[in-house]
């Protein structure tokens, strides 16, 4: 079945009366047809307008009650669908109503959905926005709230963040999330809207060249923390997409530096290969659905490496190459592999793995090139050189916690500069060697590291609290 916009098409027609006398002048049918309709489209002003969605349904139309339904999430790494993560999506809705939600295709979730997996559902219906005025639309807003699991499909997520963010639309699958507890799940673009931290693109892609050589390139734009939808474990996260087939290991590395701009050093990225699904249950337990072995299925979970120390990359401004290295264990990286039986698990509200597969790796960039350092089967804990050296020298800083102005103490002809920095490794203030205090006053309170650059080409740092 078919819908658009009001009953029975849902196309905007004018609907002031119409009517037209026959007499001797006018008793020709294709002559009164022909009136007929140029009056209409007078009537209507730009005559028949655009319809601002289109639906496709499957199933029964009455809506299914049902407190069966469990929340979760489901990120799709784009191509095709893995069949088990989205049997998994709709054992979630508890034989209710499921809502695919897209601004381009058509109804190609509809019947594999509703059919070819073999669970029970009331509906499968598929509403495709053609223009942004559908976020207002009641049967839209409606249809969103009847729903027990909502499936974003495939396409531009600028489109998707443009028509929905700050909208109805946006407050009904928010209140889905919150108040009603549904399963949300999303391939591709889909997946991109599904976290806290997202990447919505106005221009083009920003591909992993591009972000090593300049992390700020014009296609970076768009990574944003605007409020959108409040996705459960997934508050300080960016995802990345169609991982390894589209080369985006340097691009999700700069995603996860971008994000630690936002929200700090809690900032996690999670990228996921084409056919490979993470699907998040309601405790936050996440399991990797794909064909691995026989395919290179695989969910890669990214985290900064190093935590009492900098932990941002070493070189990170516009126009410039990302520098990020920090002895070799910039980020730490869990490699998952993805099978049918989502067999293999990671816990992401301690970020850790829950079973044997997989791996731990330390991922750098140096010279724009990615380096994948493999750590067996334990976590990264990075201990970088930033690690203040015992006895290097007799340089102090007070006060602790400081308020305005930073005294350093113990300076000599060794020191060749000296760098404030950020909680996550951002140069805030280059400061000359023989100055024997910095005036913060300007400053937000927080953490913030002051480092020293000697002569010889080491460094240690210092951690203090603007109060």
């Amino acid at each position: 079945m078919v819908k658009a916009f009001n009953p029975l098409l849902r196309t905007k027609f004018s609907s002031l009366p119409v009517s037209i006398p026959l007499n001797s002048n006018t008793a020709c049918p294709m002559k009164n047809l022909k009136l007929f309709l140029l009056f209409m489209l007078l009537q209507s002003g730009l005559g028949l307008q655009a319809q601002s969605f289109t639906s496709f349904f499957t199933g029964d139309t009455t809506d299914f009650i049902t407190n069966d339904h469990q929340s979760g999430t489901l990120l799709a790494g784009g191509g095709p669908d893995s069949d088990a993560a989205m049997r998994w999506l709709l054992q979630r809705a508890g034989g209710g109503d499921i809502l695919v939600l897209r601004a381009s295709g058509s109804d190609g979730y509809n019947d594999y959905l509703f059919e070819d997996l073999g669970v029970n559902v009331n509906s499968v219906e598929t509403i495709r926005f053609n223009d942004a005025s559908a976020a207002n639309d009641s049967y839209v807003l409606r249809r969103i709230a009847e729903a027990e699991a909502v499936f974003f499909a495939g396409g531009d997520q600028s489109v998707y963040v443009d028509y929905w963010r700050g909208t109805p639309v946006q407050d009904a699958l928010n209140q889905l999330i919150t108040e009603k507890g549904i399963t949300l799940g999303g391939t591709s673009a889909g997946m991109a809207i599904l976290s806290g931290i997202y990447y919505a693109p106005e221009n083009q892609s920003l591909i992993s060249v591009e972000a090593l050589a300049d992390p700020y390139h014009p296609n970076a734009e768009g990574i944003s923390n605007q409020p959108f939808l409040n996705v459960l474990y997934l508050e300080n996260t960016i995802t990345d997409t169609h991982f390894e087939q589209r080369d985006r290991q340097g691009r999700s590395l700069v995603f996860l530096a971008r994000a630690m701009e936002l929200v700090g050093s809690q900032a996690t990225t999670i990228s996921a290969n084409e056919a490979s699904a993470l699907a998040i249950d309601e405790k936050g337990i996440a399991r990797a659905f794909g064909e691995f072995p026989t395919y290179g299925d695989y969910i890669f979970l990214l985290a900064p490496g190093c935590t009492d120390t900098p932990n941002g990359p070493e070189t990170m401004q516009a126009g410039t190459p990302i520098e990020w290295n920090l002895n070799g264990r910039a980020v730490s990286v869990f490699v998952m592999p993805a099978d049918e039986e989502g067999s293999n698990s990671f816990d992401l509200t301690s970020w850790s793995p829950l079973t044997m597969e997989g791996s731990w790796e330390y991922w750098t960039i140096q010279d724009q090139f990615v380096s994948f350092n493999t750590n067996g089967s334990e976590p990264a804990v990075c201990q970088p050189s930033s690690v203040r050296e015992s006895g290097r020298s007799e340089i102090t800083i007070s006060p602790q916690p400081v308020r305005n102005q930073l005294f350093i103490n113990g300076l000599n002809q060794q020191v060749e500069q000296l760098e404030l920095l950020s909680s996550v490794g951002q140069r805030l203030l280059q400061i000359k060697p023989g100055v024997p205090s910095i005036d913060l006053s300007s400053f937000e309170p927080g953490i913030y590291f002051l480092r020293v650059r000697y002569r010889d080409g080491g460094s240690e740092f210092f951690r203090l609290i603007r109060s």
